[in-house]
This record gives structure tokens, sequence and C-alpha cells, in this order.
């Protein structure tokens, strides 16, 4: 399947340091987030408890709580997973293999694993038609251009 890519859209190429040379003070953002995982364990337990206190309510207020509050945790966790996936919420592999499983938990389909495999390989092949996961095909290149179809 042919991907799709305009011209001078490409910006992840510039290098790391290129942007710490011109931006030096950005350093200070970069490493380690000791946060992560209360933040990670906060969330998780929020929407366990969020079972408890809705049973018994109207399908309406299940339907308004999961959209809004669930969604927006899920998303969360997502971009928990992928700090975890550079290994940015801990020390050491193995803490952020299992905060990223943690933070997965709630959403129901298992992807933490597959995840940091994937997103690796999208940092590994930035860029690189068929191989970075990340680069729209044809199709979605055509549909998605506007933003109504967005």
């Amino acid at each position: 399947m042919k991907s799709h890519i305009e011209e001078g859209e490409f910006s992840n190429n510039v290098s790391k340091q290129e942007i710490l040379n011109k931006h030096p003070s950005l350093k200070k953002y970069m490493g380690i987030d000791t946060s992560t995982k209360f933040k990670v364990a906060f969330w998780v337990a929020f929407q366990l408890l969020s079972l408890h206190v809705l049973q018994g309510a109207p399908w309406y207020t299940w339907l308004f709580c999961c959209y809004t509050l669930s969604g927006s945790i899920n998303h969360m966790m997502t971009l928990a997973m992928h700090e975890l996936s550079h290994n940015l919420g801990a020390k050491g592999v193995t803490p952020n293999r299992f905060l990223a499983i943690l933070a997965n938990l709630p959403m129901g389909i298992p992807a933490a694993a597959s995840f940091k495999r994937y997103h690796m390989e999208h940092h590994k092949f930035q860029g690189e038609d068929v191989v970075d996961v990340d680069i729209p095909t044809e199709w979605e290149g055509w549909f998605f251009h506007s933003t109504p179809r967005k």
C-alpha cells in the first residue's frame, strides 16, 4: 500500500542536539519524571473506584462518565504508556514495563507490550515508507486532509 507524505512535512527529522543548541533551557524537562508512577496509580484507582460508585446508576450517567471521564483518563494512560515505553517513568526497564501494564489495565485491551515494540520501530525507521506505521497511506492522506474529516 502506498503511503502519503507531503514535502516539507517531516519536522521530526530535526535532531535533538539542534533543538537543544537553540533552546538549552529545554534540557531541564528531559529525563525521568518520578511523579508518573503516582499519577498512573491514582487514575487507575479512580477508574476502578468509579465502577463501585456508579453501581445502580442509570444508563445515561454511565454513558456520560464513560465518554468524558474514562475517555480522558484512558487518553492520559495512553500518554503514560508512551512515556513509559521510553523508560521515563522510573529507573530501569522492568519498573517502566510494570507501570505501563498497570496504566493499560483499565482499558481492557492489552496494548502496553506491543505498543513499546511498534513505537520503538517508529523511532528507528521514522519517515521510512511502509516501515514507519505513523506515515498515512495514500487513502488516509486524501481522506483526512480537511478539518471536517479529521
